[in-house]
């Protein structure tokens, strides 16, 4: 969707800079307020703190394919609607 306004996301800031610059514009698109925490917990996962060992349940992937079809659906919604114009 940034890319269809003429953005670029770089690595710089990494994924919440591009959480942040979607939310500004579209603060309603479905999903979209839960990838933050899909990204924390995904890095949780990946690194985790052998203190603190949480694993990762069904329901968490199942929460987290959820948001990421909501967000693949609004995104596609968003894009083909005319209204949607270069940033």
């Amino acid at each position: 969707m940034l890319a269809h306004q003429g953005l670029r996301a770089t690595a710089a800031g990494g994924h919440i800079v591009i959480i942040e610059a979607m939310n500004a514009p579209f603060p309603g698109v479905a999903g979209l307020r839960s990838v933050d925490r899909l990204r924390r917990r995904r890095k949780q996962a990946e690194y985790p703190d052998p203190s603190n060992c949480d694993p990762v349940t069904t329901e968490e992937s199942e929460d987290a394919l959820t948001v990421a079809t909501d967000c693949i659906e609004a995104a596609s919604r968003l894009i083909a609607a005319p209204q949607l114009g270069v940033f």
